[in-house]
């Protein structure tokens, strides 16, 4: 027997978006490095992002146990934004967003347990886009989001003098 298949699709994809959610699981466990986390206070955890979708996107970063136990939500409602368009509605270039965390003393604690973060992007187009007159946004297969972390922290040492 025979199977014949039709399929009419246009790529790249068009669409608009109204909480198109991407979700991720990344390690983000302090102890793989090669810090001593055991004397760690305080710090600064700077979320670095590069969107290349054109579509701004609200990041939710929760830190979870290895039991998947969510520990501590480090970002809640975050909006990083989206790529600027040229003029042939496409995004070229990525847009760059550095988002610093405090992390004090008690909070550290937590960071410390973790193991994973789950990291929920949702994203949603502009109602109205002047360059684009409109129209729906075509996205590509070189549209990413990468997100990476530094960090700085501050440790107590104990020494005799």
């Amino acid at each position: 027997s025979a199977l014949k298949i039709n399929l009419n699709a246009e790529i790249p994809l068009s669409f608009i978006a109204n909480h198109l959610v991407l979700r991720d699981t990344i390690q983000f466990d302090l102890s793989t490095t090669n810090t001593n986390i055991e004397g760690i206070s305080d710090g600064l955890i700077n979320v670095i992002t590069q969107n290349k979708y054109p579509l701004d996107a609200t990041l939710t970063m929760v830190i979870v146990d290895s039991n998947w136990i969510g520990v501590d939500t480090l970002l809640m409602n975050t909006v990083v934004e989206g790529a600027d368009l040229n003029n042939n509605c496409r995004a070229e270039t990525s847009k760059r967003s550095k988002i610093p965390l405090y992390v004090d003393e008690a909070r550290m604690e937590n960071v410390k347990r973790g193991k994973h973060a789950i990291i929920v992007a949702d994203f949603n187009s502009n109602g109205h886009n002047a360059i684009c007159n409109g129209q729906y946004l075509k996205i590509y297969s070189d549209y990413k989001l990468d997100i990476t972390f530094t960090a700085r922290f501050n440790y107590k040492v104990n020494a005799k003098f």
